[in-house]
């Protein structure tokens, strides 16, 4: 990488059994006394439940991008962990997902991707017309609250594109080419210019700004099940993120140039396909009723969804997800 990229830290968790035939490791880290490693050894029984490989990091500090209560040692970032768990594995591709996350299902989607020679893969909104998110009205996933039940419209993204990227990089797929390590050595170069912005952001611009000789990348997107947040109640999940994501850090915008964007809305169309429940209401995930909120805000039918939704509280046991198997989090 052109930016300084002195990656430090040991495993935490790992098992790189079968890494050869499986093609790919699932990789994460956690810093110390953060309260993760609960998470990390839930993480860990889940790839083991997969038969997938795994290599969960200790690090010292996290850089300012993920949080802004970070480092600014830019060794510290996501491109510069998933580079060194390339230069790892051998050949192998890096699955990279946050720590807290759940394997709940194998992600044969990747594995096909991979046989297609993918360089990368993500959950781009822009090329998910459905993307709608819902969150519960008293805002806990889970259903011990009646209230929990009522899902109504959080956010969208009102774009569309298929060629470039407006990301969730709680799941990223890696493989070890040149036009992967082409894309991490641009997305550390972002962050070293914005050190202070969202690393999600800075590999948006990454991707829709590749510069003067950028190697292409063969890029597959992801459905909503590979990131799966508790705002689509209606997708089972491949991978799972039980919380809630954390909003509200004062990220500062990545710089913008000429000709270059985070995003260039003039290459995307709007997004007119109407959204899976209203926006002025939601959908109650106990009984299916879809509903509009009324001028006093209570719920008025005006349908109902006859597919299953898949519901979890925001700390689940591995029991919930994954029968039998013991939740590993002691």
């Amino acid at each position: 990488m052109s930016a300084a990229a002195r990656f430090a830290g040991e495993p935490f968790l790992e098992d790189l059994d079968g890494v050869e035939s499986a093609g790919l490791a699932v990789c994460a880290f956690l810093t110390p006394g953060d309260g993760y490693e609960r998470y990390a050894r839930r993480l860990a029984a889940s790839c083991r439940h997969f038969a997938l490989p795994y290599s969960i990091w200790l690090i010292p500090v996290i850089h300012h991008s993920i949080s802004l209560r970070g480092s600014a040692d830019i060794g510290c970032s996501k491109p510069s962990f998933i580079r060194a768990c390339l230069d790892r594995l051998g050949g192998a591709a890096v699955l990279y997902v946050d720590v807290d996350m759940i394997v709940a299902a194998r992600p044969e989607s990747l594995f096909l991707a991979q046989r297609a020679g993918c360089d990368f893969a993500i959950y781009n909104w822009l090329a998910d017309p459905d993307n709608a998110a819902y969150l519960p009205a008293n805002g806990k996933p889970g259903l011990a609250d009646p209230r929990s039940s009522f899902y109504v419209f959080s956010h969208r993204v009102g774009w569309c594109s298929e060629e470039q990227l407006n990301c969730s990089g709680a799941t990223q797929f890696y493989a070890d080419t040149a036009g992967a390590r082409k894309l991490l050595e641009r997305w550390q170069d972002v962050i070293a210019a914005n050190p202070r912005s969202a690393d999600d952001q800075c590999l948006n611009f990454a991707f829709n700004n590749p510069g003067v000789g950028g190697a292409p990348v063969k890029a597959s997107w992801l459905d909503k099940s590979y990131a799966r947040c508790p705002w689509w109640p209606h997708v089972r999940p491949v991978i799972l993120h039980p919380p809630v994501p954390a909003l509200g850090q004062p990220f500062a915008a990545v710089r913008e140039g000429a000709g270059e964007h985070v995003v260039h809305l003039d290459r995307c169309t709007p997004n007119e396909k109407p959204p899976l429940f209203p926006t002025d209401g939601g959908v109650d995930v106990r009984t299916g009723v879809v509903f509009r909120l009324s001028a006093e805000g209570r719920p008025q039918p005006v349908g109902r969804y006859l597919e299953p939704f898949w519901v979890y509280t925001e700390d689940p046991p591995l029991a919930e997800l994954l029968p039998g198997l013991q939740d590993a989090r002691e």
